[in-house]
C-alpha cells in the first residue's frame, strides 16, 4: 500500500534536503519517575545541540517533546553535525553522575521533500523519523542513499543493521549504523586478520586515527583523546572458531497459523533442531537463548550472522490450512544471503511430531553432508502421547521466561505431561530443571530445590541415559549444593560428550571449575558456553567472573562492560565491573557503577552496599567499611540474612584475618552460594595464606588447592 498523499494548500515547493530526527533514549521511563529532571535533561540537549546545528547549516523545524526534526541542506552537513552532537554527548555524559547521563538516537535520510511555510513534508520525511528508532543508545542511523553520499567524506565506517520494511513506507530500506569509537560494534562484526600480527596493529593504529579524525571534526582537542585511545579498555571478545568445522543458527520458526497459540509448536520445531544439531560433533550450534532475541525483529540475515559468529542460517514457517501443518525451512549462507537448501514438509495436525522428526533428521542429514561427520546425531521421539508432548512444550515457554509465576506454572505442566505418560523422560528433565534454578529466583530454599532437581535428573537418565541436559543437571547439584567434586566432574564430562553443542552444559562446567581452582580448564569452558550463546548475559557473565577469578582485570571488565551494552540495567554486570575498577584502584569510576535507583531485592542491595565499603576503604576512608560490618552482621543475627560471605570480604580487606576465618566458616555450614564466587577476591590474600584456612576447608571436604590460587597484579 502506497503511503497517503498530503493535501497541501498554499505556496508550496519541492527541494532535496538531508532530514535529521533526534530522540532521547528512555525519556518517557524518566519523565515518569523525575519530571523535573527529564525537563532539565531535554532543555540541557537542546542547549548543546542547537549552536552545532547552526554551525554546521542546519534548520530547525520543529521540536517535539524530547525530539528535534532538523532540515539540512546536505547529507554531509547532517552526519557531520550528528557525530559532533554524539561526540559533545559523549564527552558531557564521561563527567555525570549515571541519572544525569543523555543518550541519543538520530536518524538521517536524504531525498526530495515539500516545503511549505517554513514546515517539510514527504516520504523522506517519514523515512528519517522512521529510522531513528534503530539507532543504537548513543548512535548513529542513515539510509543506504546518506551512506553512499557521505562514505569517501566522513572518516568513519557504517554499519550494516538490514533491510527494514517501515511503517507507512512502500519500499524496504536498507540502513547503518555509524561505528562511533565508543560504541561497541555488534559481536563477530569485526572481520578477523588474515595473518599475523601486522594486520591486527593496522586495525588499531586506523581505528584511532578514525577516531582522531572524528573528534577533530567534532572540534574536541586531539590530546584528550590519544590519552583515551591509550587507555581504553579491550573490547569483549567476538565469539571464537577455533574447533569448529561450521557453525549454524536456527532462527524460530515463524507461526504463520490463524491461532497465535500454535505458538508452541512453532518454538518446539525450532528447538528439535538446535537439540539435534547440537549433537554433530564438529558443528557449532548457537543456543536458544541467543537466536530467540531476534524473534519477531525482522533483523537481516547477514548482520544475525555477524553478531552470533556463525556461518550459516536455517530458518523457516509453520502454516496450518484445512486440518494440515505445512513446515518450510531454507538453509542460508549468513554471509551473503545465498540459498544453500530448503524443504516442506506436510502433515496433519492432528499428530505434529511427524514434521518435527523429519524436519530434525533432514537437516541432520544435510549438515553431515556439508561437514563430512559421520557420527550420527540420533532424533528420537520420547513420548507417543501428544497431548503429553503438547504440555512439555507448553512448560519449555513458560521455563525459558524465568519468572516466579512461569517456573511455577511450568512445573505443573511438566507435572501433568510426566502423570500422562511416565515414561517421558523429557517430561521428568523439565521438572529437574524447573527446581534446579529456583534457588536463583528465590522461590524455594535451596535444599528443597536441589533435592527436587536431583530427584527428578535421576529419574529422567533412569528412562533416557543420554539426556545431556539431565546429566548436567545433576552436576549443577553435586557442585553447587552437595559438594562433590568428582561426582560433579564427571556428570559434566558426560554431558558435554553426549552434546558439545549445550551452552549451559559449558556454563556450569566452567562454574565447577572455578570451584576447585581449576582455572585454566574453567576458561576454556567459559569460551565455549560464550561461543554457543553469545548474546546470553549469564554466559557472558560466567567468562567475565572467570577472568575476574584469574585476575585478568581488563578482560574481565570488557566483558562486564559488554553485558552493560546489552542490557544498562543489569545490576549484577555493574556490581561486578565496580569490583575490576576497585581492584585497579579508580575509585570514583567504582562508586559510579554502584549508584543505581532500581529497586532490588535485599540481597543485591547487601552485595552493593559491601562493594561501596569497600571503595571507600580503598579510597582511605575504613569507617563506611566497618559500619557496613556492623550493620551486616547485626541483620546476619537478627533476621538470619544470608551475609555470612560478604561480612568475610569485608573483614578481609580491613586486614582482619580472624574475623574473615569466622565468617567463612559460618558461610562453608550454611552452604553460602557466594562462597566459591568470593574465594578468589584478592581481599582474602592473606587469609588463603593461613594455615587454619586449609585447616577449615579440609574439615567442611573442599579441595584445598583454593588456598594456591594464582595472585597476579
Amino acid at each position: 500500500m502506497k503511503a497517503p498523499m498530503i493535501a497541501l494548500t498554499g505556496h508550496t515547493s519541492r527541494k532535496l534536503a538531508a532530514i535529521m530526527f533526534t530522540d532521547v533514549v528512555g525519556y518517557s521511563a524518566l519523565a515518569e519517575r523525575d519530571e523535573r529532571l527529564a525537563l532539565d535533561l531535554v532543555e540541557e540537549q537542546r542547549a548543546l545541540a542547537r549552536p552545532l546545528f547552526a554551525k554546521h547549516c542546519g534548520r530547525e523545524i520543529r521540536s517535539m517533546g524530547d525530539g528535534l526534526f532538523v532540515e539540512f541542506g546536505s547529507s554531509v552537513e547532517a552526519v557531520e553535525c550528528a557525530i559532533a552532537l554524539q561526540t559533545a554527548l559523549h564527552e558531557r555524559n564521561r563527567a555525570s553522575e549515571k541519572e544525569r547521563r543523555i543518550l541519543l538516537r538520530i536518524g538521517i535520510h536524504v531525498g526530495d521533500v515539500l516545503a511549505r511555510e517554513g514546515d517539510l513534508y514527504g516520504t523522506a520525511v517519514n523515512v528519517a523519523a522512521r529510522i531513528e528508532p534503530l539507532a543504537p543508545p548513543g548512535g548513529i542511523c542513515v539510509t543506504l542513499q546518506v551512506r553512499d553520499q557521505v562514505h569517501r567524506v566522513v572518516p568513519l565506517p557504517f554499519e550494516p543493521l538490514g533491510t527494514h520494511t517501515l511503517k507507512n513506507i512502500e519500499a524496504p530500506m536498507e540502513v547503518f549504523s555509524a561505528v562511533l569509537p565508543w560504541l561497541d560494534r555488534p559481536s563477530g562484526a569485526i572481520p578477523k586478520p588474515s595473518g599475523g600480527p601486522a594486520p591486527a596493529r593496522r586495525t588499531a593504529l586506523s581505528r584511532a586515527l578514525r577516531a582522531l579524525a572524528i573528534l577533530l571534526l567534532a572540534g574536541i582537542p586531539a590530546a584528550g583523546l590519544w590519552w583515551q585511545s591509550r587507555s581504553a579498555p579491550p573490547p569483549a571478545e567476538a565469539p571464537q572458531e577455533e574447533g569448529w568445522l561450521d557453525s549454524i543458527a536456527v532462527l524460530p520458526f515463524v507461526n504463520m497459523t490463524p491461532d497465535p497459540a500454535n505458538e508452541y509448536f512453532s518454538d518446539g520445531i525450532t528447538e528439535e533442531l538446535i537439540d539435534a544439531l547440537a549433537r554433530l560433533e564438529g558443528l557449532k550450534v548457537c543456543a536458544r537463548t541467543s537466536v530467540f532475541s531476534f524473534k519477531g525483529k525482522g533483523t537481516d540475515i547477514r548482520t544475525i550472522g555477524r553478531r552470533l559468529g556463525v556461518n550459516l542460517i536455517l530458518e523457516g514457517s509453520v502454516r496450518e490450512a484445512g486440518g494440515r501443518f505445512k513446515v518450510t525451512a531454507q538453509l542460508v549462507r549468513a554471509g551473503d544471503g545465498f540459498h544453500l537448501w530448503s524443504d516442506s514438509l506436510v502433515t496433519e495436525a492432528a499428530d505434529p511430531f511427524a514434521v518435527q522428526e523429519s524436519f530434525a533428521r533432514s537437516v541432520v542429514r544435510n549438515l553431515q553432508g556439508r561437514l563430512g561427520s559421520g557420527g550420527p546425531a540420533e532424533v528420537r521421539r520420547s513420548t507417543a502421547d501428544l497431548t503429553a508432548y503438547q504440555l512439555f512444550l507448553q512448560g519449555r515457554q513458560h521455563w525459558n521466561r524465568r519468572t516466579a509465576e512461569d517456573l511455577r506454572r511450568a512445573v505443573e505442566l511438566y507435572t501433568q505431561a510426566r502423570d500422562r505418560d511416565p515414561q517421558f523422560a523429557l517430561a521428568e528433565l523439565g521438572l529437574a530443571e524447573a527446581y534446579g534454578v529456583m534457588p536463583s529466583i528465590g522461590i524455594l530454599s535451596r535444599a528443597e530445590s536441589f533435592a527436587n532437581a536431583k530427584k527428578h535428573a535421576l529419574k529422567a537418565l533412569e528412562l533416557d541415559p543420554d539426556l545431556a541436559e539431565a546429566h548436567a543437571t545433576l552436576g549443577l547439584v553435586y557442585s553447587d549444593w552437595e559438594w562433590k567434586w568428582d561426582d560433579a566432574t564427571r556428570a559434566f564430562e558426560r554431558a558435554v560428550a553426549i552434546k558439545p553443542g549445550y551452552a549451559t552444559a559449558h556454563q556450569w562446567f566452567a562454574i565447577h571449575l572455578r570451584r576447585v581452582g581449576r582455572l585454566d580448564e574453567a576458561l576454556r569452558e567459559a569460551r565455549l558456553a560464550r561461543d554457543l550463546d553469545p548474546l546470553s548475559l549469564v554466559i557472558r557473565s560466567c567468562l567475565g567472573d572467570t577472568y575476574y577469578d584469574r585476575r585478568d582485570w581488563e578482560r574481565a571488565g570488557a566483558e562486564y562492560r559488554e553485558m552493560l551494552r546489552m542490557d544498562p540495567e543489569f545490576i549484577g554486570a555493574h556490581i561486578s565491573l565496580a569490583a575490576v575498577l576497585l581492584h585497579r584502584g579508580r575509585w570514583d569510576e567504582a562508586m559510579a557503577e554502584l549508584r543505581l535507583e532500581q529497586d532490588y531485592s535485599p540481597y543485591w542491595v547487601a552485595m552493593k552496599t559491601m562493594f561501596e565499603g569497600r571503595i571507600l576503604l580503598g579510597g582511605g576512608d575504613p569507617s563506611k567499611a566497618r559500619a557496613v560490618a556492623a550493620e551486616q552482621a547485626a541483620a546476619v543475627e537478627r533476621e538470619q540474612a544470608p551475609y555470612w560471605m560478604f561480612l568475610a570480604l569485608l573483614h578481609g580487606a580491613l586486614g582482619e584475618p580472624d574475623a574473615a576465618l569466622g565468617w567463612l566458616d559460618r558461610a562453608l555450614a550454611n552452604r553460602d552460594y557466594y562462597f566459591f564466587m568470593g574465594m578468589s577476591d584478592p581481599s582474602l590474600d592473606l587469609v588463603r595464606a593461613d594455615p587454619r584456612f586449609v585447616a577449615l576447608m579440609e574439615r567442611h571436604g573442599l579441595p584445598t588447592r583454593l588456598s594456591t590460587l594464582p595472585v597476579r597484579s
